[in-house]
């Protein structure tokens, strides 16, 4: 309860979010990862899984490889920028 968040210590337009993703290896061939991405979005609408899902907060999505893609590099750009203007550095 003592620690600011984000907003409250003057850093505006971050939000922090918890996200899972599955990641396959550079060069994987795309029939491949179409199959992965295929199975994955099925999973994910099953009656079971969507409420273990739920129950825990999560709001289960499946998107296209080129989508979650734009996200990764999204959520990598909006951290870089926090880090950086806040001068944090690794030890």
């Amino acid at each position: 309860p003592d620690i600011p968040s984000i907003a409250e210590a003057g850093i505006g337009g971050y939000e922090s979010i918890q996200w899972y993703g599955v990641l396959a290896p550079a060069g994987t061939p795309g029939a491949i990862v179409m199959r992965l991405q295929n199975e994955l979005a099925k999973i994910l609408q099953t009656t079971e899984i969507r409420e273990r899902l739920l129950a825990d907060g999560a709001e289960p999505l499946g998107s296209s490889s080129d989508q979650f893609s734009v996200f990764i590099r999204g959520e990598f750009n909006k951290w870089d920028r926090l880090v950086k203007s806040a001068g944090i550095k690794a030890d």
